[in-house]
């Protein structure tokens, strides 16, 4: 199980719970798309560097992928 967390000043939200990994970074990256003010400015390599670890931080928290319960390494939580 897979789920997508958003911790935004000290606020924890469960954005969503999913079967597969990939359906887990698809969410990631649209709650993050809505999160962050210049998400715009991400290109390709900077999308794909954040599926590939499972999380963004901000200077204001993290959104990151919980697999199996265990939160990736470097999250700012």
């Amino acid at each position: 199980m897979y789920k997508v967390i958003k911790n935004i000043d000290e606020e924890v939200t469960v954005e969503g719970e999913f079967l597969t990994r990939d359906l887990a970074e698809e969410r990631l990256i649209d709650v993050i798309a809505d999160t962050i003010s210049n998400f715009d400015d991400y290109d390709f390599e900077d999308i794909d560097a954040i599926m590939e670890r499972g999380f963004e931080n901000t200077s204001f928290g993290s959104m990151y992928i919980e697999e199996y319960g265990e939160i990736p390494e470097g999250a700012n939580v």
